[in-house]
């Protein structure tokens, strides 16, 4: 039960937003630790730096990913084709 004596509540219109506060930490944190745990032990023991202690997650995640919005205008505008055309069909529906 996410609260003491919970399996026995019922949820009422007046306590969805509780319950749905509980029910998201329980299953995006809670249900998850022990394994989160052994993998950021695993991650920090392949991946040791202090480094990983200054970046918030945002930030390591951009190190990681790179750019999340990409501009596909540049893109093609700085495409190089080998055996096709910018305007070929194929380009085209590429793009």
């Amino acid at each position: 039960p996410l609260v003491e004596g919970g399996a026995e509540m019922p949820v009422r219109y007046r306590d969805r937003e509780r319950f749905v506060a509980l029910a998201s930490e329980y299953y995006m944190d809670t249900s998850v630790q022990r394994q989160f745990e052994s993998f950021a032990r695993g991650f920090r023991h392949v991946c040791n730096s202090p480094l990983f202690d200054v970046f918030s997650p945002i930030e390591l995640e951009a190190i990681v990913a790179g750019q999340t919005d990409l501009d596909f205008t540049s893109l093609r505008i700085g495409a190089q084709y080998e055996g096709y055309q910018d305007d070929d069909p194929y380009i085209d529906a590429f793009w």
